[in-house]
């Protein structure tokens, strides 16, 4: 039994630590190639770009961490996603959600 609490309570210090961002795509067929790093993910918190743009997904991290440490994540996987920038930057007590797009060209 103590190892068991042990292991749980490793477990969930190491999940509370950690913060990992979720991708969920607009269209589960529909994938993109990644285009830009993600220094060049622009982030809009709460107006829209003007470029034309189309919806890919959402992005979403909960864990601990600063709000920077936690933007960056958010544009990693947005640029690993195909995503050119990402908006709609909600910021909620343990994490953060926004909007991935793709600029039309």
């Amino acid at each position: 039994m103590r190892n068991f609490l042990c292991l749980a309570l490793t477990i969930f210090i190491f999940l509370s630590c950690s913060t990992a961002a979720q991708f969920a795509p607009a269209k589960m067929n529909k994938s993109y190639t990644s285009r830009a790093s993600k220094n060049e993910i622009e982030i809009f918190r709460s107006r829209k770009p003007r470029k034309k743009y189309i919806e890919i997904g959402a992005v979403s991290i909960i864990g601990r961490g600063t709000g920077q440490e936690a933007a960056d994540k958010l544009r990693e996987k947005a640029a690993e996603k195909g995503g050119d920038a990402i908006f709609d930057l909600q910021i909620f007590n343990g994490g953060m959600t926004a909007t991935v797009i793709r600029y039309k060209k």
